[in-house]
């Protein structure tokens, strides 16, 4: 199995220049291809004993024919040349590792003997394993520099100026050094007329022109050689496979114009001989890499070993960031792999001593949102504490906008304390309305910051939780005792009043202090009042906690009052005894505010001139009334007074009913 069949075929005179014999049966297009090669190249002379090779792959046959010429002047026709072809399939081409062993196996014919040589086929045994010992060729390097330039470089024209035979050895080594796809595709012929420089049929990969002075190349220097030309040309002194080999033979395998990207591969093997590429250095490649392997296919094998590390890739580690730096930088980036998870893992280990630098890259990705961004930024919206992620991105709106749209919870945080009212109501934008757990945390915090607009906007974004939220903090102010909510909140919250009563929040209060800092933002008067009436108050009297005082205690007391006296109804009843003993006896000893006596008085029925002075009384014919009117609970207008007030009032009581009868 360790065997190569070659096959081969002869070419030369008889009756004209034809095959003479061959071991295999050539389909049209080759044999036409190898008849033309065959004989003698145009304008060339050769000297006696001394033949030329000539190189060319076969595609239709997936073979690769070398030949060896030779002047024949045995025959009776001038110019007659014998040319031995052996005929090796594509997928053996890979198993020399090196191809001047090809050389030992050309003969040339006797006409005597016959040639029923070259209708069987040769078995050959390729050399030994490629790994080993190195040892020098004897080459010169500046002839191995020449063809190297020749084939690879910008400036190389494919022709090399020689003498027939003298750069045969240096033409196998550098064969030898090439990867099997490229070897596959190399054309050459080592010895063709310095007058035939005009386009052929075949267009040879290298020639070496045959010059009569033996002129070196013009313009050709050893001394300028570049760095990868001195790479190739070192490699190539040894004859067994060397890293650089190895590099070649991995990542030019699935290459697309070889000859091109010989010298990138070389360049890329310099520049990555490090245990760690750096940023600059990382950039340098990938751009290297969209410049000479444009398409996703082209150069997969070496793509993949780059960025994602096999246990066989001849690749340093890159710097990660300066991956995702380049991958989220620039449009276009489908010549490259996608970057899978374990890259974006790798990243954010270095989130601790690097962060700066990622959430710069963040910034980008989250603007331009080119290949790969979703994924590194849902990766790093974990990693952002809502404590920090105002003072992280305050320089960076676009990356803040995706880590709020993607995830609004990272604004529940007391940093928003510490934003300007502008940008607040922007970030109040990025609270989802449908998630009101969120919108009470945020507001919650927010609510120590008086400003006026941060305020208005929130109060209209989120009405009835804003209103929800404020109102709990003024029932957990007053159960504390005091009040300290901001001015802006209030005044909003003032706008809105005809929420406490339409909410609930009237009915369910906690304390009397909350409910009357309720009342102190509406009047009795107003419709919303009146259309919900005093049943809301009664309740809320009813249920909280009785912890006010002082004049306070006197407006709250006055607003019940005449609200119970503008609308009696069932239910009414509790304002009437929750106020009247109280301000009656204000009123008795003049203790009641004078604003609020004045503004009462204006709600009490006149009596005659003789009674009118008495206010106390006007009180007590106004509640009577009320009663009356509202055909309240009987029972509930006995317990307003105590003592002597409640004798009046059964005394006032009595009188009416003797009236009415």
């Amino acid at each position: 199995m360790n065997e190569i069949e070659v096959h081969q075929c002869l070419y030369g005179y008889q009756d004209g220049h034809r095959l003479l014999s061959s071991s295999l049966r050539l389909p049209q297009e080759a044999a036409s291809t190898l008849l033309l090669l065959s004989d003698l190249a145009p304008g060339l002379s050769l000297p006696i004993g001394k033949g030329y090779w000539t190189g060319v792959p076969l595609l239709s046959i997936k073979c690769y024919a070398l030949m060896y010429t030779w002047l024949a002047p045995e025959m009776s026709r001038p110019g007659c040349v014998w040319s031995h072809v052996l005929i090796i399939s594509f997928a053996d081409m890979a198993r020399f590792s090196d191809l001047s062993v090809l050389m030992g196996q050309v003969k040339r014919p006797t006409f005597f003997n016959g040639f029923d040589d070259y209708s069987v086929t040769l078995s050959l045994i390729p050399p030994g394993d490629f790994f080993g010992p190195l040892s020098p060729v004897s080459l010169e390097r500046e002839k191995v520099h020449r063809v190297i330039r020749c084939i690879y470089s910008e400036s190389g024209k494919g022709r090399v100026i020689g003498a027939i035979g003298e750069f045969d050895s240096v033409v196998f080594a550098v064969w030898s050094q090439q990867w099997p796809r490229l070897r596959r595709r190399f054309s050459f012929r080592t010895a063709i007329s310095s007058a035939d420089m005009a386009p052929s049929k075949i267009a040879f990969d290298l020639s070496v022109v045959r010059d009569s002075e033996n002129k070196r190349d013009a313009g050709f220097e050893f001394v300028d050689i570049e760095p990868w030309e001195r790479l190739a040309v070192e490699d190539v002194l040894f004859p067994r496979k060397t890293d650089f080999r190895r590099f070649l033979w991995r990542y030019g395998s699935d290459l697309r114009m070889g000859y091109r990207r010989f010298k990138f591969l070389s360049q890329l093997y310099i520049l990555t001989r490090k245990s760690y590429l750096g940023p600059h250095d990382t950039h340098r490649i990938l751009q290297g890499l969209s410049v000479n392997l444009p398409s996703l296919e082209e150069g997969k094998m070496l793509k993949s070993d780059l960025l994602q590390k096999s246990k066989y890739s001849m690749f340093p580690t890159l710097d990660s960031i300066a991956v995702l730096d380049f991958y989220t930088s620039f449009s276009g980036m489908d010549f490259l792999p996608e970057l899978d998870e374990g890259f974006f893992d790798r990243i954010l280990l270095e989130w601790d001593e690097r962060f700066e630098e990622i959430l710069s890259v963040a910034e980008v990705a989250s603007q331009k949102r080119t290949y790969g961004s979703d994924k590194f930024l849902s990766k790093v919206v974990p990693l952002i504490k809502p404590a920090k992620l105002l003072a992280l991105t305050k320089e960076r709106p676009h990356l803040r906008k995706y880590f709020l749209t993607s995830n609004p919870a990272l604004l529940d945080s007391d940093a928003l304390l510490a934003v300007n009212g502008n940008q607040l109501t922007e970030l109040i934008d990025y609270i989802p309305e449908k998630n009101e757990a969120l919108v009470r945390r945020v507001l919650k915090r927010l609510l120590v910051v008086n400003d006026d607009l941060m305020a208005a906007v929130i109060m209209d974004r989120f009405p009835k939780l804003a209103v929800e939220v404020v109102v709990g903090a003024i029932e957990k102010a007053f159960l504390r005792g005091h009040l300290d909510l901001p001015r802006a909140w209030v005044d909003q919250l003032v706008q809105r009043a005809h929420s406490l009563i339409e909410g609930g929040y009237v009915e369910s209060s906690k304390t009397t202090a909350a409910l009357n800092f309720y009342s102190s933002m509406m009047s009795c008067s107003s419709p919303n009042v009146l259309r919900a009436g005093p049943k809301p108050w009664a309740e809320g009297i009813r249920n909280a906690r009785d912890n006010l005082g002082g004049l306070e205690r006197q407006k709250f007391l006055c607003f019940l009052l005449e609200l119970a006296l503008r609308k009696p109804l069932r239910g009414s009843e509790e304002l009437f005894e929750f106020t009247f003993f109280s301000i009656h006896e204000d009123l008795r000893y003049s203790a009641l505010d004078s604003e609020l006596a004045y503004n009462l008085l204006k709600r009490l029925p006149t009596l005659s001139w003789l009674s009118n002075w008495d206010n106390c009384l006007r009180l007590r014919v106004g509640v009577l009334d009320a009663y009356i009117s509202g055909s309240l609970d009987i029972n509930s207008f006995k317990r307003l007074g105590y003592g002597k007030l409640n004798e009046q009032m059964r005394s006032l009581l009595k009188a009416s009913k003797d009236n009415d009868g």
